[in-house]
Order: C-alpha cells, then structure tokens, then sequence
C-alpha cells in the first residue's frame, strides 16, 4: 500500500471520528446540564482522538490535501448517514455532487503519488 493510499484511509478513519464527536456533543447539547452528562464526555474523548488522529495524518500528507480529503470524506460519510439512519432523500443534484467530490479525491491521489 502507497503512502498515499494509507494517508486518505487515516483520513477517513479521522472523518468518522469526527462525525462520532460530532454526533456526541449535538446529544450533550440537547441535555438539560449540556457540559455534565456522558454525552460531553464521550464527545471530548472522541474529539482527543481526533486531534492525535490528525497529528499521524499529518505525517502522511500535505496538510491541504488532507484538508480536502477529510472534507470530501466526512461530507460523504454524512450524507450516508443521513440516507441510512434519518431516512433522508439525496436529489440527483447532491448525488452528482458526492460522486464529483469521490472524483476528486480520486485524482488527487492520482497525481500527489
């Protein structure tokens, strides 16, 4: 496996860390004490990890590549979330937007190898 490869697979393994940090501190926020229930600490401790996940990327890609690969993953990853658990209708318009973006993450790899 190229650099390159085990960087974007760091990358989206960083993106859904996020999503989970994410997701855990949209419950905390909805709590009635947002800073003192296990929601917030989930949600820091998933943040942690996504700030050393971050650090082991870096050693791997450019920080603007990684940027965008992050971007588009985390992006994807949302929308399939968003179909699968929120029962959400993605149009042909978003559709082609996700697919453009997979593009170019593709082409990056392509010419940053």
């Amino acid at each position: 496996m190229s650099r390159v490869h085990l960087g974007v697979l760091i990358a989206i393994a960083v993106s859904l860390v996020g999503i989970g940090a994410d997701s855990m501190l949209k419950a905390a926020s909805r709590q009635p004490h947002a800073l003192a229930n296990r929601w917030f600490v989930a949600g820091i401790a998933l943040t942690i990890l996504f700030a050393l996940g971050w650090l082991v990327l870096m050693r791997y890609m450019k920080l603007g590549t990684a940027g965008a690969v992050y971007a588009v993953a985390s992006a994807t990853l949302l929308a399939i979330i968003g179909v699968v658990f929120f029962d959400e209708r993605l149009t042909p318009a978003e559709i082609t937007g996700v697919g453009m973006a997979l593009g170019s993450v593709a082409l990056l790899a392509r010419f940053t190898a």
